[in-house]
């Protein structure tokens, strides 16, 4: 089973995520800011194939834990897919050129959240 962090500051946007992960196939973690995000990676870097978190989190920003992720460059790197509920282009330019490997618009459906994951090829 792959597993994956969902970091989010909303307890209701994680357990939401959360379902369509499982209906998806996916063990779910739930971070509520970015430190918890980057510390549940850490643990088990290995483990962890994907990471859906919010581009704003308190205690350390979406982005700032993509990089801190990244910046782990003898570990495994999982997917990371960063969400936020406007659109900017220049958040996703961003997180594009921080590496993370999609960018979703919330609110969003479980067949939006498939097809990434289709894209991706995890599943």
């Amino acid at each position: 089973m792959l597993k994956c962090i969902v970091g989010d500051d909303s307890k209701v946007v994680r357990v939401v995520i959360a379902k369509m992960l499982h209906s998806l196939g996916f063990e779910v973690l739930e971070a509520e800011d970015g430190e918890s995000v980057v510390e549940l990676f850490l643990k088990a870097p290995d483990d962890i194939d994907l990471i859906v978190m919010d581009y704003h989190l308190p205690a350390l920003e979406g982005l700032d834990a993509l990089r801190k992720i990244r910046n782990q460059e003898k570990m495994i790197q999982p997917n990371i897919i960063l969400m936020t509920s406007n659109f900017d282009i220049y958040k996703l330019q961003d997180s594009l050129g921080s590496k993370a490997d999609d960018f979703i618009i919330k609110p969003f459906d479980e067949d939006i959240l498939r097809s990434k994951l289709e894209i991706l090829n995890l599943i």
